[in-house]
């Protein structure tokens, strides 16, 4: 029996040894698998950060029986405070006095205070203050009393980001201003009204030190005056553009949210892309449209309307043999164009078509033929202005410019490196086509060869032409009559064309007047 005994407690012990062991295991086990630091959420690092901030209001007020009485004056200055972070609120208040009636007050309050976390900023500031000054029945008595504040607030910021900016501000006797100044940012506001001015400002702010000042200041010497001033700033993301993509095979407009995926209607922050696969020709019409990007990927579209592309770069594509016709008096406002593209790509065409119908392009190149085939037509009196140059044939891509039939072009620079320009025909009304480049015209680049043909009612004038490159043949022929019967002109100031003779050094020869030339061709 005592055998037995010790041998069941050996068996509890060992039980119970058993079951700590595998407690150690299993709670060994659990720390061994808990996620590394490279593993667990981290808390992104704020992308905003405060550099400084500075608080200060001052009121005062002073009174005298006689210009000659050094009388009182009480000033309630806490001085600058440079330490808070948060939150500021601070009132002050003065007050001069004579028993025979003669006072003068000045009291007012300034906040500011600052919410932040990781990518997101919100400043407010305000001050609101008024002034007296009375001399009941003192006759000599002068007096005055002043009321002055200001907040600052600096912060840096490491990326991109969007802000809005408001405020209103009034003052009597004064002014109430703010700025709102830092990289590539300059908004600043006063009033020295009591009527208030309010104003709304939203944009990007740039990776950068940035300052906010608000500053009041206002003056009594006998009539009751003040400011009020109030200003807030938002700091945040920059949402992501949305992606519209056009499933409507039967086209309509534009602002219909069904013919979208998601369905909506894209805005300015957003890409409209035309890709819907299998398509017919699709008409859209839009009603002044403004979306951050326009690619029209690989479809048959024409739109009419007003549409308005405003992203800087990139933002305007035509490529995967897809066809854009501006018809019917459209309206398209873009920063850049790339028509083209990308290799292997069949060609990728702009029709710009119609009296009334305009393309205008405001700030980079217009580019035809960007690593696949582009071609951009301006024809039946359409207009295309690129005011920032045109170039055609880019990183391979041949490139055709073809202005016909009344077709009017503007630009300040035009490069053919690969393809080819084609100036030619009147329109119905016998209005002549015509390409003007207000500087200089290139024919021929690295990639070439490039050619201009100007021909049967075409006109081109141009400052400076450069025809030839050092490894291509490049030409401009000119040929036909005008629309009166007589020879036509190709009209420049200087032109300039390279050559050689068998295989010696280039040479460039240059005419400093302008030429005519009919049925010839210039080459080098």
């Amino acid at each position: 029996m005592r055998r037995l005994i010790r041998r069941r407690k050996r068996l509890i012990a060992l039980s119970l040894m058993l079951a700590m062991g595998g407690f150690i295991v299993n709670l060994a086990g659990w720390k061994w698998i808990e996620p590394t630091a490279q593993g667990r959420k981290q808390t992104p690092a704020a992308s905003i950060n405060i550099e400084s901030t500075s608080a200060e209001p001052v009121a005062t007020a002073e009174v005298h029986e006689n210009s000659a009485d050094p009388g009182k004056v009480v000033s309630d200055a806490p001085g600058v405070d440079t330490t808070w972070r948060s939150s500021y609120d601070k009132s002050v208040n003065a007050l001069a006095n004579f028993a025979n009636g003669g006072s003068a007050t000045a009291s007012g309050r300034l906040k500011a205070s600052v919410e932040m976390s990781e990518d997101h900023l919100q400043y407010k500031s305000s001050s609101n203050a008024g002034e007296m000054v009375t001399y009941n029945g003192c006759a000599d008595c002068i007096g005055s009393s002043f009321f002055s504040s200001t907040s600052i607030i600096q912060f840096s910021i490491s990326k991109r980001l969007q802000f809005s900016f408001t405020g209103s501000l009034s003052a009597a006797g004064g002014f109430a201003r703010v700025a709102f100044t830092g990289n590539g940012v300059d908004e600043r506001h006063q009033n020295t009204d009591k009527k208030a001015m309010t104003f709304f400002k939203t944009g990007n702010l740039e990776p950068g030190l940035y300052t906010i000042q608000l500053d009041a200041r206002s003056k009594s010497t006998g009539v009751s005056n003040g400011v009020i001033s109030d200003v807030s700033v938002t700091v945040g993301p920059i949402p992501p553009p949305k992606e519209f993509h056009w499933i409507n095979p039967a086209g309509g407009d534009f602002g219909t949210a069904s013919s979208w995926n998601p369905a909506g209607v894209p805005g300015a922050g957003d890409t409209a892309i035309f890709d819907l696969p299998g398509a017919p020709a699709v008409t859209v019409t839009a009603q002044n449209v403004s979306v951050d990007n326009l690619i029209n990927d690989g479809m048959d579209l024409e739109l009419h309307g007003s549409v308005q592309v405003l992203s800087p770069t990139f933002a305007f594509i035509v490529n995967r043999g897809g066809q854009l016709v501006l018809n019917n008096g459209a309206m398209l406002a873009t920063q850049d164009a790339l028509v083209g593209g990308p290799i292997g790509s069949p060609e990728s065409t702009i029709f710009v078509s119609g009296a009334g119908t305009q393309w205008t392009l405001s700030s980079n190149p217009l580019v035809i033929g960007n690593l696949g085939p582009g071609t951009v037509v301006v024809v039946n009196d359409g207009n295309l202005n690129a005011q920032k140059s045109i170039l055609l044939g880019v990183n391979g891509g041949p490139g055709a410019l073809r202005v016909e039939s009344g077709g009017q072009v503007q630009t300040p620079n035009c490069t053919i490196d690969q393809g080819s320009v084609r100036v030619s025909g009147p329109d119905a009304s016998a209005n002549d086509s015509k390409l003007e480049v207000a500087s200089d015209l290139k024919v021929g680049g690295p990639d070439g060869p490039g050619s201009m043909l100007v021909e049967d009612g075409g006109s081109v004038h141009a400052q400076h032409v450069s025809v030839g490159d050092a490894r291509n043949v490049d030409t401009i022929t000119v040929s036909g009559v005008d629309n009166a019967g007589g020879p036509y002109r190709f009209c420049i100031s200087r032109i300039q064309i390279r050559r050689r003779q068998s295989n010696g050094p280039w040479q460039i020869r240059q005419w400093p007047f302008a030429l005519g030339y009919v049925g010839r061709r210039l080459h080098r």
